[in-house]
């Protein structure tokens, strides 16, 4: 069966065009030619991967600067970012995150396509050699962000607030908590977070 809801007739350079796009995750080669291939979708698989990382506020967060309407939508702004790789941002990851995964989307999102992985066989094989402890998990609670884990019955959790101020401690099968006084700063930095993700 066909959905010919989606059919379209030929252009005159013989290619059956789009006439929308999610402008979202549109690839910057789609602001010059109607000739897709398969790294196309490479790039628009990078998108998903760094919005399943990143979290999909701060994706929204970063689309709204260039408007929040469509009359208001900056497109010249968005197409240039796009295309200079400043949409989306590739430093903004959070710390859990490891550098090997955050390599592999910067490289899905590469804008020539001819740099990006060329087939999605080679992005699985990438991200199976992601082997970085991916067991912590990460929400917000108000401004704080934290991170906790479990493991044999021990709980780790270090919050860090909006101004860097940090709370890192351990909780026993007992139920006894006790502070990780290295990690309880009035200033903790992205590199000491990590540094506890990938001790604890």
């Amino acid at each position: 069966m066909s959905d010919f809801g989606l059919s379209r007739r030929l252009n005159a350079a013989g290619t059956a065009g789009q006439d929308r796009m999610y402008i979202k995750m549109r690839p910057p080669e789609a602001y010059g030619t109607s000739d897709f291939n398969r790294t196309f979708d490479i790039y628009q698989l990078g998108l998903t991967l760094y919005r399943m990382c990143s979290g999909n506020i701060a994706f929204e967060e970063q689309f709204s600067r260039f408007g929040t309407t469509p009359t208001a939508f900056d497109r010249d702004g968005f197409k240039f970012a796009v295309r200079n790789e400043r949409f989306p941002d590739r430093d903004a990851f959070e710390e859990h995150i490891p550098d090997r995964l955050r390599r592999l989307i910067r490289k899905c999102l590469i804008p020539l396509p001819a740099d990006r992985f060329q087939a999605a066989i080679d992005v699985a094989n990438e991200l199976a050699q992601v082997e970085d402890r991916l067991d912590w998990q990460h929400s917000r609670e108000g401004t704080t962000r934290v991170w906790t884990r479990n493991e044999e019955g021990r709980q780790y959790r270090l919050s860090v607030e909006a101004n860097g101020i940090s709370l890192a401690e351990k909780t026993t099968e007992s139920g006894r908590t006790a502070r990780i006084t290295g990690y309880c700063k009035t200033g903790i930095t992205a590199r000491e977070i990590r540094r506890f993700l990938g001790e604890t």
